[in-house]
């Protein structure tokens, strides 16, 4: 699912900032 990724690619990018 797109959504999903892009929900995991925004956390991800939050979480490693």
């Amino acid at each position: 699912e797109p959504l999903r990724t892009a929900h995991l690619s925004v956390f991800t990018c939050f979480y490693l900032r």
